[in-house]
């Protein structure tokens, strides 16, 4: 788009969404102008990412999880929380995830950091501390989710930080498996649709499409066919609640309402935690 594409809807995540409108390619969206606008999650709605100027610049489509995945029948968890990663019990049988998204954040919600999203340099401290700690726990750092699905499916790992789909992969197997919901909040992410600036379509085609988009029907397929998350709260009254039950979606608003959104790091902050990680990963 920086070179001249001129498409005139995108699909960036919530995490980006500064980063475009600062590229001055993308404008705001009138969603007064959304049929289905109001049947939006309100959470998703209200994303502070997605507004700024006294405009809208998003529309959410789809969302997900990052929470613990976990074996019902090698684990006893009395409480849900991330703190099952970080559990002596299962020493050599937990995995996480090798990015700043997964390790680092979930390792700053252990800490106890106000936003895990706008480190201090002491929080940085605290969650390496933390990590140092987990580090000696885990099986592995997992980087594909093939990887982490198969040790779950073995036995080998019996908890691991993973993504919704990997509930759904699991469960086609027969294993028992749950999604938990740690009461420190599950991880969320967000994307959805951005209107490009200057794109050639005409301005009630943009709008039609972002409604289609945001229709029941839609959602429904979305939810049923990638095992992820709908802006409209309606399109889960479309699935069946066995098919939501497999998915573990079976209570949206609860996720949504306790969910502790990704968000834009600082670049600087960012490199401090890429640091940080890196040297706990080489053993320091």
């Amino acid at each position: 788009m920086m070179a001249g594409f001129t498409p005139d809807i995108a699909h960036p995540c919530n995490s980006n969404l500064i980063r475009w409108r600062d590229a001055g390619v993308v404008q705001p969206i009138d969603v007064s102008r959304l049929t289905h606008w109001e049947d939006v999650w309100e959470p998703l709605r209200n994303l502070k990412t997605a507004v700024a100027d006294g405009q809208n610049w998003f529309v959410p489509w789809d969302w997900g999880n990052a929470s613990v995945l976990y074996r019902t029948d090698l684990v006893d968890v009395e409480e849900e929380s991330w703190n099952l990663l970080f559990d002596e019990r299962y020493k050599g049988r937990l995995a996480s995830h090798d990015a700043i998204e997964g390790a680092v954040i979930v390792a700053a919600l252990v800490a106890g950091v106000t936003d895990p999203f706008d480190p201090s340099d002491e929080d940085v401290e605290r969650v390496g501390e933390v990590l140092r700690k987990q580090r000696d726990l885990l099986r592995f750092y997992w980087t594909d989710q093939t990887a982490i699905e198969q040790a779950l499916a073995s036995g080998e790992v019996v908890a691991a930080y993973a993504w919704n789909s990997s509930v759904v992969a699991l469960k086609k197997q027969g294993l028992p498996v749950k999604y938990m919901n740690p009461k420190e909040g599950i991880l969320t992410w967000v994307c959805g649709l951005v209107m490009g600036k200057d794109g050639p379509g005409t301005e009630q085609q943009k709008y039609d499409f972002l409604d289609a988009m945001l229709t029941p029907e839609s959602g429904k397929h979305l939810i049923e066919a990638y095992g992820t998350g709908h802006a409209n709260r309606k399109s889960f009254d479309l699935v069946k609640e066995e098919r939501l039950a497999e998915l573990g979606l079976t209570d949206p608003q609860s996720f949504l309402n306790g969910g502790v959104f990704f968000q834009p790091i600082d670049e600087a902050k960012r490199q401090k935690y890429v640091n940080m990680f890196e040297a706990v990963k080489a053993g320091g």
